[in-house]
């Protein structure tokens, strides 16, 4: 079976293992309370995902260590109590058919309960969003992209369900840091992508300060160079959710992947507006958190 690679053993592993936590718990919460219960993972991916040390032999002729893991899809389906639907959201048709067969084989008593939807990520949840009866529904949405591919309006069609909780892997450092220089104008293509995700331009003015400078023939030149760190990309970001997500959005977040500059912020935010549903999702989310 073909692999998804990745590199970072210990992040890709944290990150899975607090989706892991709380798929344990949301269907424990809710199984008495009527609703039908719905899983959604876009960036599906084959199942399976192999972890790499580094990106490149660390010595010539040595190969880094390697090692398998299961990916989000297995892990939601081993879940104690499962979900009463599953839909698997992933862009490559290849590895779509890899991950149904890998599921089949591995949780064939549950197979019937699964969807899988070869599309963009973002066409798939927002068509979701807006033909699903959220009144009888509850919902855990895992976002796992490997850059910008999250538009606002995808989000916004998540926050309006009133019913979904999102785990969300916002590209802090890989998707938003980096495309701003440490010193020029952040390219188009770049800038139009980070004003995509976030649903404003605002972060040009945030993320960003100008000086001047005076060159050698007396005329004043501006320079446009980065002002802002991956904690404070994060902070705002979670600002942005909030205006959106009535069920609020956690403090807590975990960092993910790099060493010096964080890649991803691994976010947490509810939908749902009812006080003890919000309460509950927060403390829970909070403490898979904390303890990730």
């Amino acid at each position: 079976m073909a692999k998804q690679k990745f590199g970072a053993r210990k992040h890709t592993k944290k990150k899975l293992d607090v989706l892991d936590d709380y798929l344990g718990f949301f269907p424990v919460a809710l199984k008495t309370k009527g609703y039908r219960l719905i899983y959604i993972d876009a960036f599906a991916g084959t199942g399976e995902v192999l972890l790499v040390e580094s990106d490149e032999p660390l010595l010539p002729g040595i190969a880094p260590e390697q090692e398998k893991i299961d990916g989000s899809a297995v892990r939601a389906l081993r879940a104690t109590i499962p979900f009463d639907e599953y839909v698997f959201i992933e862009k490559s048709q290849s590895k779509l058919d890899k991950l149904a067969q890998e599921l089949e084989r591995q949780f064939p008593d549950r197979i019937d309960r699964c969807k899988f939807i070869c599309d963009d990520a973002n066409a798939a949840i927002k068509d979701i969003c807006k033909t699903t009866n959220w009144t009888n529904y509850r919902a855990v949405v895992f976002l796992d992209p490997f850059g910008n591919q999250i538009s606002w309006d995808t989000l916004e069609a998540i926050a309006q369900t009133r019913a979904a909780d999102l785990w969300y892997l916002f590209p802090a450092g890989l998707g938003v840091y980096r495309q701003i220089p440490k010193k020029g104008k952040t390219q188009s293509k770049a800038a139009q992508s980070v004003t995509r995700m976030l649903g404003s331009n605002e972060w040009m003015f945030l993320f960003t300060e100008q000086t001047s400078t005076e060159n050698l023939f007396g005329e004043t030149e501006v320079n446009t160079q980065r002002a802002v760190s991956v904690e404070a990309i994060t902070t705002h970001a979670i600002s942005r959710l909030r205006t959106i997500f009535r069920g609020g959005v956690l403090d807590q977040y975990v960092s993910l992947g790099g060493k010096a500059v964080p890649w991803y912020s691994l976010l947490f935010a509810c939908s749902n507006p009812n006080d003890a549903a919000k309460t509950l999702a927060h403390r829970v989310a909070g403490w898979i958190v904390d303890h990730a």
